[in-house]
């Protein structure tokens, strides 16, 4: 313990306060945290006690083994003795039966009674430095009841026991222990193979969110292995992963210690990089999903209810993230609405460092106690700011007066649309919302009637025929221009009501619906890709020029083709709708396009 305060409290923080973050000093700080941990490990033997007990023997068996007689010379040295053969046996029964029960706790891991048995109470690294501890300690045990079973001692009494025909206790000695104890080598081989690759001491000393973001997609991947380490249970297994999870989220938190830093606007390469963390560990938990449900599906017994505490800590930095959004774009709209009046903005900023305040070192903290401490803190910052939002309340309604015309009144709206969530704001708002809402519906109705009628049928294809526009590049100009109107109206929908509560309202959920199906109907990509195949197949079929000139009806005239006139137009029209023309076309265009100017 003494050790450990020394690293915690002097080496630590020298090493903290070192800026440069090359590798070199990114190792002295992880090695630091191994360190630590090491030391908090120290004295700990797990709390697996499992033991294999010793062979005993008879003095006088043990006497001529120590003499270097061999098995069958101590049996021949002790000959018939029907008071040593029993006491062998006695003594083989009592070894055999405590080593099938050592064999035979791989089968029942289940079982709380037994040493082998994955607690729940335990989390973190601590769980899975336990579950490792287990593991070798039994393994160990294992070793030595197989190395005492071919041992000069086990071969000596199974000799004296054959010679005095106690065969029964001898075949304890030799194959009732056999299968038994290869099963459990088996599975304390698989259990190895697993859990050996996973980096337990990088996971509980990361120094940096980048490094705890590469530890936890090698944990991960290392899991991989249980399909070639079958006897080690998927339980165990979902364990593992738990644990793990617990392990990172804790480590995440204890990386974002200074954690006021977070509440910096401009602090965003700390949520870029915890974002990262959770999402390959979100990874990794899916991938130990999919392999658990293919080995269940093969008849293992998988449960795939994970407790996973690392989504605690990830909802929490989403909540952060999110307030932080908020309080910047209410800050900026009232900063634009208010034109420079300071005191708003001064009570603001007060509310926001008193947040702070409240929070002290708990903003990403996950427990019951954070999470009532993030409570209060945002309740006493909503109160605050209440003044504020009924000044932005205030100040929408009078822009609202002043404005003249549906387009101006639209202008308003999508400038305060950021606090339509806010109820001093929606109230001001709702005045004019109904009229808004019925000048998108009306012009919704226009480009419905506008799409049924088609392009076809519509006056721009009559004055695309006195302009010579070609048909495909006037009908993909068309769908262009009822698209970007679609889109402005979706938008003053949502200036209007606000993105979030349009699916919550009758009628902007209509609405909305109305121009997602009406935006379907003239996406112009079919119809580029249609005319695209079909000049592909033309040049592709060998186009060959002929001459300049022709003779047709006894008369020299020019030789133009009509389709490629068309083409040269059709491409220099789609060109200008920014339709990517394949180099093959657009050179047929531009031989056509030369023999127009001759």
């Amino acid at each position: 313990n003494e050790a450990k305060g020394v690293v915690r409290a002097a080496l630590a923080p020298l090493v903290a306060e070192v800026e440069d973050e090359t590798s070199n000093v990114a190792a002295v700080k992880r090695r630091l945290g191994e360190l630590e941990s090491a030391l908090s490990r120290c004295g700990h033997k797990g709390d697996a006690a499992m033991v294999s007990i010793p062979l005993t023997a008879p003095p006088k068996i043990t006497e001529l083994l120590t003499n270097g007689s061999g098995g069958d010379a101590v049996a021949d040295a002790i000959g018939e003795d029907s008071t040593i053969a029993d006491r062998c046996a006695e003594s083989v029964a009592t070894w055999a039966a405590s080593t099938r029960a050592l064999a035979e706790l791989v089968e029942s891991t289940s079982d709380e009674a037994n040493p082998l048995y994955f607690s729940s109470t335990q989390s973190g690294c601590d769980a899975l430095h336990a579950e490792v501890e287990r593991w070798r300690a039994y393994s160990t045990a294992v070793n030595n009841a197989q190395t005492t079973r071919k041992s000069d001692q086990a071969v000596a009494l199974g000799a004296i026991l054959k010679r005095n025909r106690r065969f029964v206790a001898a075949a304890q000695l030799d194959d009732g222990v056999t299968g038994p104890l290869q099963r459990a080598a088996d599975a304390c081989r698989d259990a190895k193979s697993l859990l050996s690759s996973l980096p337990l001491d990088r996971l509980e000393s990361a120094a940096s969110l980048t490094d705890l973001t590469e530890t936890s997609d090698v944990f991960f991947k290392a899991l991989g292995k249980l399909k070639a380490t079958r006897r080690y249970d998927m339980s165990r297994a979902a364990r593992l992963v738990e644990c793990a999870s617990h392990a990172i989220g804790d480590r995440a938190s204890f990386l974002l210690e200074d954690q006021k830093a977070l509440l910096d606007e401009s602090n965003e390469d700390a949520f870029e990089h915890a974002e990262q963390l959770f999402r390959v560990t979100r990874q990794g938990c899916r991938k130990f999903r999919e392999v658990a449900l293919d080995l269940a599906r093969r008849g293992a017994d998988v449960s795939l209810n994970l407790t996973l505490d690392h989504e605690r800590v990830e909802k929490r930095l989403v909540q952060v993230k999110d307030f932080l959004q908020r309080h910047a774009t209410f800050r900026r709209v009232l900063d634009q609405a208010l034109h420079g009046d300071e005191r708003p903005l001064a009570e603001l900023n007060g509310a926001f460092r008193e947040f702070r305040e409240s929070l002290g070192t708990k903003v990403i903290d996950a427990s019951f106690e954070g999470d009532a401490t993030w409570n209060a803190a945002e309740a006493c910052y909503a109160k605050r700011v209440t003044h504020c939002e009924t000044l932005a309340a205030q100040r929408m309604a009078e822009s609202l007066d002043k404005a003249s015309g549906t387009d101006a009144v639209f202008e308003v709206f999508k400038a305060f649309q950021p606090l339509l969530d806010r109820v001093p704001v929606r109230r001001a708002a709702q005045r004019r919302q109904s009229e808004l809402i019925e000048a998108v519906a009306s012009e919704l109705d226009q480009l419905k009637t506008a799409c049924t009628r088609r392009y076809e049928n519509s006056g721009c294809r009559s004055l695309d025929l006195i302009k010579e526009v070609p048909p495909v590049g006037g009908k993909a100009a068309w769908a262009r221009q009822v698209d970007e109107r679609l889109r402005e109206q979706l938008s003053r929908l949502d200036a209007v009501i606000g993105k979030e509560h349009v699916q919550r309202h009758p009628r902007g959920k209509t609405l909305k619906l109305l121009a997602e199906e009406l935006l379907k109907h003239v996406d112009a990509s079919p119809l580029f890709d249609q005319w695209l195949e079909t000049w592909t197949n033309k040049c592709a079929s060998g186009l060959r020029d002929g001459p300049l000139l022709k003779v047709a009806h006894g008369r020299l005239c020019a030789n133009f083709d009509q389709q490629r006139i068309e083409l040269a137009r059709e491409v220099d029209c789609l060109r200008r709708l920014n339709f990517r023309v394949p180099e093959t076309i657009a050179l047929v265009a531009d031989e056509a396009r030369q023999r127009i100017q001759v």
